[in-house]
């Protein structure tokens, strides 16, 4: 479970989160939505312990968060966090295949079963270019598409996705959707940011509403 409590984010002397109250239960699939500027995308970032606050308290299965830059913290974004971001979060100079083998370093494969792994998670996103492509010769698409693939390798419990189909059209983000509805089945915990609300009309998802940061 995931819970903040009285939360206090403030950015230039202006309040994000004041006493902000959120959860998320093991398992749940949360699409957060709301106006530019509400908030979603810092929420995400505070989600993963990728972002400080000044106020409040955010725990992970009953243990307190600390500083981004805490080991603890190194450690559970590891080990907790998989992350799709808007953009992309990849390492733009690298190939596919170099930001591929990030979340299978831990992993202890061979050289031969990487290869398959990352071959097989481009065919679930849809992607027909060599692993030997430079991100930067991707479009947004592609990258987003590489950013889930990245993800799904990772194979952790929580998957955080801010906008995963922002850049995608509408046979791609389908792909996508189901690609987190299939991960939510296994059992995993999905945190979506999304705009296109319509997408995500078909299932039992929760939804939070962020307006001006109050949660409704």
């Amino acid at each position: 479970m995931l819970e903040i409590n009285n939360l206090v984010k403030s950015f230039h002397n202006n309040d994000i989160f004041s006493n902000f109250n959120f959860f998320v239960e093991k398992g749940e699939f949360v699409v957060i939505k709301g106006k530019s500027g509400s908030g979603k995308s810092v929420l995400l970032n505070i989600l993963g312990l990728l972002d400080s606050f000044e106020g409040g308290s955010y725990k992970l299965d009953g243990i307190e968060s600390k500083a981004p830059n805490h080991k603890q913290s190194l450690l559970m974004r590891r080990n907790l966090f998989s992350y799709v971001f808007q953009e992309s979060g990849l390492l733009v100079d690298e190939s596919i295949e170099k930001n591929l083998q990030i979340p299978l370093i831990y992993k202890k494969l061979s050289k031969k079963s990487q290869r398959e792994y990352m071959e097989d998670v481009m065919e679930k996103v849809n992607l027909s270019c060599s692993l030997a492509t430079p991100i930067y010769q991707l479009s947004g698409g592609e990258r987003q598409r590489v950013a889930m693939g990245k993800a799904l390798l990772k194979d952790t419990p929580i998957i955080l996705a801010d906008e995963p189909t922002g850049s995608l059209d509408s046979e791609n983000s389908l792909i996508i959707k189901k690609l987190l509805d299939n991960e939510h089945s296994n059992k995993k915990t999905v945190i979506l940011v999304t705009h296109e609300e319509e997408l995500f009309d078909d299932r039992n998802y929760r939804f939070v509403q962020l307006e001006e940061s109050i949660l409704t």
